[in-house]
């Protein structure tokens, strides 16, 4: 009889695991390893979106952008006024506390977007000329400036490739081009414009 009391003694101290116990943490770690793998794969993917990124299209729109912003903030100036045509548009802006006339143009032989500004001191002196930055413009094939009209005799608004100082203040501007073979078309409503109707 005391031989069968150790046998008993002995079987209950055996420490291991159940099947139970062991299906569970298989299945934890199984969760675990997918997530964790499940981030280095898109971890990956994002690294290799980030490296095939072209930066220089990224520029492009910041130009346009920046041209799109100071057209928004153009003030209604008869002395300077608004005007353009199908490579180029000028209009007012007030900076600090100077008022400017910028112009923005696309040439098309060097792909690039020219903006110059002059000080309205400066026209009032007859010293009106622009200073000139240049702002490449990477893979722009083309841009045109397109003008919205209103026809008072048919109460109807139509686009035009040029507008005239006496004209006021256009309500739009459409900027048309094609960027790396694609392409690539921004209106830009102006502020002042709705304020005056």
């Amino acid at each position: 009889m005391r031989s069968w009391g150790l046998i008993l003694k002995t079987k209950n101290n055996i420490k291991g695991f159940t099947l139970v116990e062991t299906v569970i943490v298989a299945t934890i770690f199984s969760i675990v390893a997918v997530g964790v793998g499940s981030c280095f794969l898109s971890g990956m993917k994002l690294w290799q979106r980030a490296k095939n990124i072209n930066f220089s299209q990224y520029d492009n729109v910041f130009t346009i952008e920046k041209l799109a912003k100071e057209l928004r903030q153009a003030q209604d100036l008869s002395d300077i006024g608004f005007e353009g045509d199908a490579n180029e548009v000028s209009f007012p802006v007030l900076s600090g506390d100077s008022i400017l006339k910028v112009t923005y143009r696309f040439d098309s032989m060097q792909r690039s977007l020219m903006r110059g500004q002059v000080d309205f001191r400066d026209i009032l002196a007859g010293k009106e000329q622009e200073n000139y930055t240049e702002r490449k413009v990477a893979e722009l094939d083309s841009l045109v400036f397109n003008f919205l009209e209103r026809d008072l005799s048919k109460d109807e608004y139509a686009w035009a490739d040029g507008w005239e100082k006496e004209s006021g203040v256009f309500p739009a501007i459409k900027l048309q081009g094609k960027l790396k073979g694609e392409e690539y078309n921004k209106t830009i409503f102006m502020p002042i414009f709705s304020q005056k109707s």
